[in-house]
Protein backbone atom coordinates (compact mmCIF):
# COMPACT_ATOMS: atom_id res chain seq x y z
CA UNK A 1 0.00 0.00 0.00
CA UNK A 2 1.39 3.35 -0.91
CA UNK A 3 1.97 5.42 2.04
CA UNK A 4 -0.51 8.42 3.21
CA UNK A 5 1.18 10.97 2.03
CA UNK A 6 3.52 10.93 -0.45
CA UNK A 7 7.07 12.37 -0.79
CA UNK A 8 6.84 16.11 -2.26
CA UNK A 9 5.07 19.10 -1.83
CA UNK A 10 2.52 19.53 0.44
CA UNK A 11 -0.78 18.67 -0.46
CA UNK A 12 -2.97 22.09 -1.58
CA UNK A 13 -5.57 22.62 1.36
CA UNK A 14 -9.31 21.67 0.64
CA UNK A 15 -12.13 24.34 0.09
CA UNK A 16 -15.27 23.72 2.23
CA UNK A 17 -18.01 22.78 0.17
CA UNK A 18 -21.52 21.57 0.42
CA UNK A 19 -23.19 18.84 -1.43
CA UNK A 20 -27.05 17.97 -0.90
CA UNK A 21 -28.61 14.46 -1.67
CA UNK A 22 -32.77 15.80 -2.73
CA UNK A 23 -34.95 12.75 -2.12
CA UNK A 24 -38.39 11.96 -3.14
CA UNK A 25 -40.35 8.70 -3.72
CA UNK A 26 -41.49 8.42 -7.44
CA UNK A 27 -44.22 6.22 -8.66
CA UNK A 28 -44.79 2.39 -7.79
CA UNK A 29 -42.15 0.10 -9.95
CA UNK A 30 -42.36 -3.56 -10.26
CA UNK A 31 -38.59 -4.45 -11.10
CA UNK A 32 -37.83 -4.61 -7.55
CA UNK A 33 -35.24 -1.62 -7.30
CA UNK A 34 -38.17 0.63 -5.20
CA UNK A 35 -39.13 4.09 -5.92
CA UNK A 36 -36.40 5.95 -4.03
CA UNK A 37 -35.66 9.20 -6.60
CA UNK A 38 -32.68 11.71 -6.06
CA UNK A 39 -32.31 14.84 -7.58
CA UNK A 40 -29.67 15.67 -10.27
CA UNK A 41 -28.04 18.68 -11.51
CA UNK A 42 -26.11 19.17 -14.67
CA UNK A 43 -23.63 21.39 -14.50
CA UNK A 44 -22.49 23.98 -17.51
CA UNK A 45 -20.24 22.91 -19.84
CA UNK A 46 -17.89 25.24 -19.57
CA UNK A 47 -17.45 25.27 -15.70
CA UNK A 48 -13.81 24.03 -14.48
CA UNK A 49 -14.76 21.41 -11.80
CA UNK A 50 -17.12 18.49 -13.02
CA UNK A 51 -18.39 21.02 -16.24
CA UNK A 52 -21.12 19.05 -18.22
CA UNK A 53 -21.52 15.91 -15.62
CA UNK A 54 -24.73 15.21 -13.61
CA UNK A 55 -23.84 16.18 -9.85
CA UNK A 56 -26.08 16.98 -6.64
CA UNK A 57 -26.46 20.37 -6.01
CA UNK A 58 -24.15 22.43 -3.86
CA UNK A 59 -21.08 24.63 -3.60
CA UNK A 60 -18.27 26.31 -1.98
CA UNK A 61 -19.08 27.25 1.71
CA UNK A 62 -19.37 31.08 2.09
CA UNK A 63 -18.06 32.21 5.32
CA UNK A 64 -20.62 34.95 5.30
CA UNK A 65 -23.51 32.55 5.36
CA UNK A 66 -22.79 32.45 9.26
CA UNK A 67 -24.54 35.38 9.93
CA UNK A 68 -27.91 33.79 9.18
CA UNK A 69 -27.45 31.33 12.02
CA UNK A 70 -29.79 33.22 14.24
CA UNK A 71 -33.07 32.91 11.95
CA UNK A 72 -32.34 29.33 11.56
CA UNK A 73 -35.62 26.72 12.61
CA UNK A 74 -34.37 25.63 16.11
CA UNK A 75 -37.40 23.29 16.55
CA UNK A 76 -35.74 19.74 15.58
CA UNK A 77 -32.14 21.25 14.88
CA UNK A 78 -30.03 17.69 14.82
CA UNK A 79 -26.47 18.62 16.70
CA UNK A 80 -23.70 17.73 14.11
CA UNK A 81 -20.21 19.16 14.67
CA UNK A 82 -19.10 22.90 13.59
CA UNK A 83 -18.11 21.75 9.70
CA UNK A 84 -21.37 20.53 9.18
CA UNK A 85 -23.21 23.30 11.02
CA UNK A 86 -21.66 26.03 8.81
CA UNK A 87 -21.97 23.91 5.53
CA UNK A 88 -26.11 23.16 6.72
CA UNK A 89 -26.23 26.99 5.69
CA UNK A 90 -24.80 26.81 2.26
CA UNK A 91 -26.86 23.39 1.75
CA UNK A 92 -29.41 25.82 1.85
CA UNK A 93 -28.32 28.53 -0.26
CA UNK A 94 -26.80 26.42 -3.01
CA UNK A 95 -30.41 24.23 -3.04
CA UNK A 96 -32.46 27.46 -3.56
CA UNK A 97 -29.71 29.04 -5.75
CA UNK A 98 -29.59 25.90 -8.27
CA UNK A 99 -32.57 24.39 -8.21
CA UNK A 100 -35.77 27.01 -6.53
CA UNK A 101 -36.15 24.68 -3.90
CA UNK A 102 -36.84 26.63 -0.54
CA UNK A 103 -36.75 24.56 2.36
CA UNK A 104 -37.97 27.51 4.88
CA UNK A 105 -41.12 27.90 6.99
CA UNK A 106 -43.37 30.74 7.83
CA UNK A 107 -42.92 31.69 11.61
CA UNK A 108 -45.01 29.31 13.50
CA UNK A 109 -45.31 26.87 10.66
CA UNK A 110 -44.10 24.17 13.26
CA UNK A 111 -41.27 22.92 10.41
CA UNK A 112 -43.52 22.60 7.49
CA UNK A 113 -42.03 24.23 4.24
CA UNK A 114 -44.01 27.08 2.90
CA UNK A 115 -46.19 25.83 -0.11
CA UNK A 116 -45.55 25.89 -3.97
CA UNK A 117 -46.82 29.18 -4.75
CA UNK A 118 -45.09 31.22 -2.12
CA UNK A 119 -41.71 29.37 -2.91
CA UNK A 120 -42.50 30.36 -6.51
CA UNK A 121 -43.29 33.92 -5.57
CA UNK A 122 -39.97 34.18 -3.59
CA UNK A 123 -37.68 32.24 -6.20
CA UNK A 124 -39.05 34.87 -9.02
CA UNK A 125 -37.92 37.75 -6.24
CA UNK A 126 -34.80 36.83 -4.97
CA UNK A 127 -33.30 33.27 -6.62
CA UNK A 128 -31.75 35.79 -9.59
CA UNK A 129 -30.34 38.27 -6.67
CA UNK A 130 -28.58 35.03 -4.94
CA UNK A 131 -27.00 34.02 -8.42
CA UNK A 132 -25.57 37.48 -9.20
CA UNK A 133 -24.27 37.67 -5.63
CA UNK A 134 -26.26 41.21 -4.66
CA UNK A 135 -27.96 39.70 -2.03
CA UNK A 136 -26.71 37.47 1.77
CA UNK A 137 -28.69 34.76 2.97
CA UNK A 138 -29.07 36.85 6.15
CA UNK A 139 -30.55 39.70 3.78
CA UNK A 140 -32.94 37.29 2.25
CA UNK A 141 -34.20 35.73 5.96
CA UNK A 142 -34.70 39.48 6.78
CA UNK A 143 -36.87 40.52 3.93
CA UNK A 144 -38.49 38.12 3.33
CA UNK A 145 -39.42 36.75 7.38
CA UNK A 146 -38.62 33.03 6.82
CA UNK A 147 -36.97 30.72 8.74
CA UNK A 148 -34.48 28.48 7.32
CA UNK A 149 -35.79 24.74 8.00
CA UNK A 150 -31.90 23.73 7.66
CA UNK A 151 -32.81 21.02 10.39
CA UNK A 152 -33.89 19.07 7.21
CA UNK A 153 -30.25 18.83 5.67
CA UNK A 154 -29.44 15.33 7.29
CA UNK A 155 -25.43 14.34 7.45
CA UNK A 156 -24.60 11.78 5.10
CA UNK A 157 -21.12 11.70 4.06
CA UNK A 158 -17.92 13.60 4.47
CA UNK A 159 -15.34 13.56 1.67
CA UNK A 160 -12.08 14.84 0.61
CA UNK A 161 -10.18 15.02 -2.07
CA UNK A 162 -7.51 13.01 -2.80
CA UNK A 163 -4.24 14.80 -1.29
CA UNK A 164 -2.43 14.49 -4.42
CA UNK A 165 -4.89 16.60 -6.83
CA UNK A 166 -4.08 21.06 -7.16
CA UNK A 167 -8.17 21.44 -6.75
CA UNK A 168 -8.99 19.87 -3.37
CA UNK A 169 -12.62 20.18 -1.15
CA UNK A 170 -13.51 19.24 2.05
CA UNK A 171 -17.30 18.71 1.38
CA UNK A 172 -19.99 17.84 3.41
CA UNK A 173 -23.00 15.58 1.95
CA UNK A 174 -26.59 16.14 3.00
CA UNK A 175 -29.21 13.86 3.20
CA UNK A 176 -32.72 16.15 2.65
CA UNK A 177 -36.67 14.67 1.77
CA UNK A 178 -37.32 17.55 -0.91
CA UNK A 179 -40.44 19.96 0.09
CA UNK A 180 -43.84 18.71 -0.81
CA UNK A 181 -45.48 20.13 -4.29
CA UNK A 182 -42.32 22.36 -5.31
CA UNK A 183 -41.00 22.03 -9.05
CA UNK A 184 -37.39 21.90 -9.23
CA UNK A 185 -35.85 24.00 -12.21
CA UNK A 186 -32.31 24.49 -13.75
CA UNK A 187 -30.95 28.28 -12.70
CA UNK A 188 -29.81 28.73 -16.20
CA UNK A 189 -26.65 29.85 -15.30
CA UNK A 190 -24.21 27.51 -14.15
CA UNK A 191 -27.23 24.87 -13.57
CA UNK A 192 -28.80 23.57 -17.23
CA UNK A 193 -30.98 20.93 -16.01
CA UNK A 194 -32.53 19.20 -13.26
CA UNK A 195 -33.11 15.52 -13.17
CA UNK A 196 -35.12 13.40 -10.60
CA UNK A 197 -34.62 9.56 -11.29
CA UNK A 198 -33.70 6.71 -8.80
CA UNK A 199 -30.39 6.06 -8.12
CA UNK A 200 -29.59 2.76 -10.04
CA UNK A 201 -30.97 4.46 -12.82
CA UNK A 202 -28.25 7.30 -12.85
CA UNK A 203 -25.38 4.69 -12.16
CA UNK A 204 -26.83 2.94 -15.25
CA UNK A 205 -27.39 5.66 -17.49
CA UNK A 206 -24.69 8.44 -16.43
CA UNK A 207 -21.96 6.36 -14.96
CA UNK A 208 -19.29 7.72 -17.58
CA UNK A 209 -19.75 11.44 -16.39
CA UNK A 210 -20.74 10.81 -12.86
CA UNK A 211 -17.68 12.14 -10.41
CA UNK A 212 -15.89 9.58 -8.34
CA UNK A 213 -17.73 10.35 -4.41
CA UNK A 214 -21.31 11.22 -6.52
CA UNK A 215 -20.99 7.40 -7.99
CA UNK A 216 -20.33 6.17 -4.58
CA UNK A 217 -22.71 8.13 -2.54
CA UNK A 218 -25.34 7.33 -5.44
CA UNK A 219 -24.84 3.47 -4.85
CA UNK A 220 -24.42 3.81 -1.21
CA UNK A 221 -28.29 5.54 -1.36
CA UNK A 222 -29.48 2.64 -3.84
CA UNK A 223 -29.73 0.53 -0.90
CA UNK A 224 -33.18 2.07 0.09
CA UNK A 225 -36.66 1.56 -1.71
CA UNK A 226 -37.72 4.35 -0.13
CA UNK A 227 -37.77 7.74 1.57
CA UNK A 228 -37.98 6.23 4.51
CA UNK A 229 -35.82 3.30 4.15
CA UNK A 230 -32.91 5.96 3.00
CA UNK A 231 -33.85 7.99 6.54
CA UNK A 232 -33.69 4.86 8.55
CA UNK A 233 -30.44 3.62 7.03
CA UNK A 234 -28.98 7.13 7.84
CA UNK A 235 -29.74 6.92 11.12
CA UNK A 236 -28.05 3.70 11.56
CA UNK A 237 -24.38 4.88 9.61
CA UNK A 238 -22.28 6.56 11.57
CA UNK A 239 -20.32 8.94 9.35
CA UNK A 240 -16.76 8.17 8.28
CA UNK A 241 -14.28 10.69 6.53
CA UNK A 242 -13.69 9.50 3.40
CA UNK A 243 -10.02 10.72 1.71
CA UNK A 244 -9.60 8.24 -1.37
CA UNK A 245 -6.07 7.05 -2.38
CA UNK A 246 -4.73 6.95 -5.81
CA UNK A 247 -3.40 4.29 -6.37
CA UNK A 248 -1.33 2.51 -9.11
CA UNK A 249 -0.59 -1.44 -10.05
CA UNK A 250 -0.29 -3.84 -12.57
CA UNK A 251 -4.24 -3.94 -13.74
CA UNK A 252 -4.26 0.00 -13.89
CA UNK A 253 -4.97 3.39 -11.76
CA UNK A 254 -7.33 3.36 -9.31
CA UNK A 255 -9.04 5.15 -6.34
CA UNK A 256 -9.07 3.18 -3.21
CA UNK A 257 -11.06 4.10 0.13
CA UNK A 258 -11.55 2.95 3.67
CA UNK A 259 -13.48 0.21 4.06
CA UNK A 260 -15.32 0.70 6.99
CA UNK A 261 -17.08 4.35 5.60
CA UNK A 262 -20.04 2.26 4.75
CA UNK A 263 -19.38 1.69 1.37
CA UNK A 264 -19.87 -1.68 -0.21
CA UNK A 265 -16.66 -1.16 -3.15
CA UNK A 266 -13.54 0.08 -1.99
CA UNK A 267 -11.67 0.07 -4.61
CA UNK A 268 -12.53 1.68 -8.28
CA UNK A 269 -10.87 1.60 -11.74
CA UNK A 270 -9.56 4.64 -12.92
CA UNK A 271 -11.66 5.51 -16.35
CA UNK A 272 -12.05 8.39 -15.54
CA UNK A 273 -9.19 9.84 -13.78
CA UNK A 274 -9.72 13.64 -15.73
CA UNK A 275 -13.11 13.38 -13.34
CA UNK A 276 -12.50 14.51 -10.03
Amino acid sequence: MSPPFPKGPAPVAATPASSVILIRNGRPRSDGFGRLEVLMVRRHVKIGVGGGAYVFPGGKVDGKDRNALPYINMGTRVRTSQFFEQARLTAFRETFEETGLLLAQKVGARGVSIEPPQQQQVARLYRWRFLQQHMSLRHFIEQTGLLLNVDQFLPFAHWITPITHRRRFDTAFFLCVAPHGQKATPDGHEITACLWARPIDILEQYWKDLMFPTMMNLQKLSRAQTVEEALFQLRRTPIKTVIPEVVSGEAGTFRRIRDDAGYEMVDQTGLHLKIK
